[in-house]
């Protein structure tokens, strides 16, 4: 298994309280690319499917369960929250993942930072995966999901790092 890990930020002009609420929605997740549909499972839970079309593996549609936890202040004050997130692939191979979604005021806008930590499986169906374009593919939709979540604030600027 390898891990990746990114993060990527974008700054948007909404109030912060607005953008965290966004951020913990079952709608935002369709800013995700491939999402096909979503749904809340109970309280802080949401499922949803991925229709997975990338280099580095094989096409297939992945289900993703997502535990989103309350949202907390950091050590500056700043509100965050967590999840942890699985997902299966059709013949149960399997990753683990780890986001945190920090809300930084920025100049009268916020700024959403996204951190996501993942553990790829080393194949899927017994075909090893080409685990340097499969994690590019996969911080390239980081990426764009970020991108995305901004855009429906019409982003202000987007970082990434």
């Amino acid at each position: 298994m390898r891990p990746l890990s990114m993060q990527y930020s974008v700054t948007v002009g909404a109030p912060l309280e607005q953008v965290l609420a966004w951020c913990q929605s079952r709608e935002s997740r369709r800013s995700w690319p491939g999402v096909t549909w979503v749904a809340k499972q109970g309280p802080g839970t949401l499922t949803y499917e991925v229709d997975m079309r990338t280099k580095g593996a094989k096409d297939a549609t992945i289900m993703v369960e997502e535990h989103l936890r309350h949202a907390e202040e950091d050590e500056n004050g700043y509100p965050y929250f967590e999840t942890a997130q699985r997902w299966s692939w059709p013949t149960q191979d399997a990753s683990t993942g780890w986001t945190t979604y920090r809300f930084v005021p920025v100049d009268g806008q916020t700024r959403i930072d996204y951190t996501m930590r993942l553990v790829l499986p080393g194949s899927v169906a017994g075909e090893r995966l080409n685990l340097s374009l499969f994690g590019r593919a996969i911080e390239r939709a980081a990426e764009l999901y970020v991108e995305r979540l901004g855009e429906h604030f019409s982003t202000a600027g987007v970082s990434t790092g």
